[in-house]
Order: structure tokens, then C-alpha cells, then sequence
């Protein structure tokens, strides 16, 4: 006698079944319970998460945390050096200005 289990929710995938009926045991569905609820830690059992993995959805939350961090860094290391660029490139004008200003000088003082 097999068993039959359906599941339909957020965290299962669509239209999926199991290439082998017999990996799916009955001491397996606390586990898949915990996972649906998201209780971290699993209190002990005999069952094993590694049967239920395949039919529930990957999880996005530990991805979108990645990504955040990944486009933190990337904000960051944009404005640093958009930071560094403008104060050179204000330094290299304001030579410029002072070289300017003492050229003028120079030129006025001959002039005179």
C-alpha cells in the first residue's frame, strides 16, 4: 500500500511529482512542517529535510540578502570613487587657477 500527498502552497513548486514515490516517508512531514513555518531550528527527529528539498522551492531569502549586499557594496564603491575622482579633479583645477592667477601676475608686473 502506497501513500498519496499533495501539497499546493508559496513554498512548493508546480506541477511536480516525485520520481520515486517510496522517498517520501511519514516521519518526513515534521520536517517539511518546520520548513513551511519556518521553525529554525528543527527540533530533533528521525526524519531527514534531504527527502523533502526536491519538491519545495528554492529559498529566495538567503539570495535577496546576497543581492542587497552586493548592490550596497557596489553603491559604495561607485561613490568612493566618484569621491576620489572629484577631489582630484578639483585639485588639478585649482592649480590650474593658481598657476593662472600667477601667470597674470607675472604678466602685469612686466607689463608695469
Amino acid at each position: 500500500m502506497k501513500g498519496i500527498f499533495y501539497a499546493f502552497g508559496p513554498k512548493f513548486k508546480q506541477n511536480y511529482t516525485l520520481a520515486n514515490s517510496s522517498l517520501l516517508y511519514n516521519i518526513d512531514l515534521f520536517n517539511l512542517m518546520c520548513t513551511i513555518l519556518n521553525i529554525n531550528p528543527c527540533p530533533a527527529s528521525n526524519g531527514t529535510v534531504k527527502h523533502i528539498e526536491p519538491f519545495l522551492k528554492p529559498n529566495f531569502d538567503k539570495l535577496w540578502f546576497l543581492l542587497v549586499i552586493i548592490a550596497l557594496g557596489i553603491f559604495v564603491l561607485v561613490g568612493v570613487s566618484w569621491l576620489i575622482y572629484s577631489c582630484r579633479k578639483n585639485k588639478s583645477t585649482s592649480n590650474i587657477d593658481r598657476n593662472n592667477v600667477h601667470y597674470s601676475q607675472i604678466a602685469t608686473e612686466q607689463q608695469s
